[in-house]
């Protein structure tokens, strides 16, 4: 049976930067298609001690407003907040305890001014 918390349990307080946008693809048998189904944002928790990144999951395309060129052009940090972030926790292939997060959309935080 596969548990799933809340995103604020297991990263209480977060500070996420975006760092990354990458395509997120469907599978099929364990077989990689070319079938885009939603996008991975690589963020790093800026609030964390040792800057942690966290790779999140949105299905569709349209429910991550970040792109990677934004990323790129930005002299700025861009950080983000979760629309109902969930994680799960799972073995690696390397044994390690790892998470994995998803989310049904992400917003960019607007800049203090």
């Amino acid at each position: 049976m596969e548990k799933v918390f809340p995103f604020e349990v297991v990263f209480p307080k977060p500070q996420l930067v975006a760092s990354r946008v990458a395509d997120s693809f469907e599978y099929v048998n364990n077989q990689k298609t070319n079938r885009v189904i939603g996008v991975t944002l690589t963020t790093v928790n800026v609030a964390s001690k040792d800057f942690e990144k966290v790779p999140i999951k949105v299905e569709g395309t349209d429910n991550c407003p970040v792109t990677q060129a934004m990323i790129n052009d930005s002299d700025e940090r861009i950080y983000v907040n979760l629309i109902n972030g969930t994680c799960r926790f799972y073995v690696d292939r390397n044994n390690n305890l790892a998470v994995s997060v998803r989310a049904d959309k992400i917003t960019i935080v607007p800049a203090k001014k």
